[in-house]
């Protein structure tokens, strides 16, 4: 689990730098960070359902913090006095579209599904 907690750090990171570089949030990312934490759980070693559900929740804190820094600086950016009276979570959840929950869920997929059982 270690492992997949590092990837998630990573795919935070991801999200982040991806959505910074082009100045907009791309959903295919969390494919990318799900797959990324479930390919490394599976290569150390975890299988089944509860290792599957460990990776698809770290898919999804993962996503959220990438979102939250990204907000943060997007928020940053405009230079404006009520920035610093805004936490990540209200960014996040003042931002947050259907189309999230889609991508959340694919994203938690694409971890859950690396680790079924073979």
């Amino acid at each position: 689990m270690g492992a997949g907690l590092g990837a998630a750090v990573i795919g935070a990171g991801l999200w982040y730098f991806v959505g910074r570089g082009i100045d907009r949030e791309i959903g295919w990312v969390a494919i990318g960070v799900g797959a990324l934490i479930g390919f490394v759980m599976k290569r150390l070693g975890s299988r089944g359902f509860a290792a599957g559900a460990v990776a698809a929740s770290l898919t999804l804190f993962a996503i959220l913090v990438g979102k939250a820094f990204l907000y943060s600086w997007w928020l940053g950016q405009l230079d404006i006095e009520f920035a610093a009276d805004v936490s990540m979570v209200e960014l996040v959840m003042q931002n947050f579209e259907i189309i999230d929950l889609v991508f959340l869920g694919i994203g938690a997929a694409a971890a859950f599904g690396q680790l079924k059982n073979d």
